[in-house]
């Protein structure tokens, strides 16, 4: 219960945020729990009422990680990969994520997946390993918007625009919306991914907690919306 009041003061969720109150009690049960561990170290990694402290995230997950937290593994993997309080190393990266799909946690095969999706490479690989996922949970929207952006590198715009669709029906999410808007783009409809794109910054923006790849996001659609002004006949609201 200590554990859960610090997420929900971490989220502001029934209680005004508050990152000083959330690193108490996360401190307070980290020994015991692993979710206080996961949770300091997303504080850390964030910035969140601290100085931002990679090597200190790290410190953090790599705790949670050998008590067998798979979603920490995770993070890890990430974290390796973008080189955040460690050499960057995309192998160590993939291996963690390896280590999962061993183990059979599925959000793995979906995270290596998403990996080489988003690079571009490996994609009949990543779409083996999205087919699995899919196999286990056919309705978790990440998965199905994974699958859609494996297609949109494929070049197969309007097969990744269902799966977008299928996934935002599902959970009206910012990234598969910002995912859709970039299909249509590719589809030459810029009024829709406009729109698409703009919805999902106002959607982002709200969100109280601003992780770090939230704020990532941010830019990326304010620089699209500001390259394809030129190319929109109006700015619909």
């Amino acid at each position: 219960a200590q554990t859960q009041l610090g997420y929900l003061y971490l989220n502001g969720e029934g209680v005004e945020q508050d990152y000083v109150q959330s690193r108490k009690w996360f401190e307070k049960t980290s020994k015991h729990h692993v979710r206080a561990l996961i949770g300091l170290a997303i504080i850390y990694q964030n910035g969140f009422g601290v100085k931002k402290d990679y090597e200190q995230a790290i410190e953090f997950f790599q705790k949670a990680t050998k008590k067998g937290n798979q979603w920490a593994k995770l993070c890890l993997s990430g974290m390796y990969e973008k080189g955040q309080g460690v050499e960057k190393d995309e192998q160590k990266a993939i291996e963690l994520l390896q280590e999962g799909i061993a183990e059979n946690f599925i959000p793995a095969y979906n995270y290596l997946a998403w990996f080489w999706a988003e690079k571009g490479e490996n994609l009949d690989e990543a779409g083996r390993l999205i087919k699995q996922a899919l196999a286990k949970e056919p309705n978790n929207p990440n998965y199905i918007d994974t699958l859609g952006w494996i297609l949109y590198q494929r070049g197969k715009y309007r097969e990744a625009v269902d799966q977008f669709n299928k996934a935002i029906k599902i959970e009206s999410n910012f990234y598969f919306i910002n995912h859709l808007g970039d299909a249509f783009a590719k589809l030459g409809e810029t009024e829709k991914a406009r729109n698409r794109w703009r919805e999902a910054l106002e959607a982002v923006e709200k969100e109280i907690c601003q992780y770090e790849e939230y704020k990532e996001l941010i830019e990326k659609l304010r620089e699209k919306l500001k390259k394809t002004s030129a190319d929109s006949p109006m700015d619909s609201k």
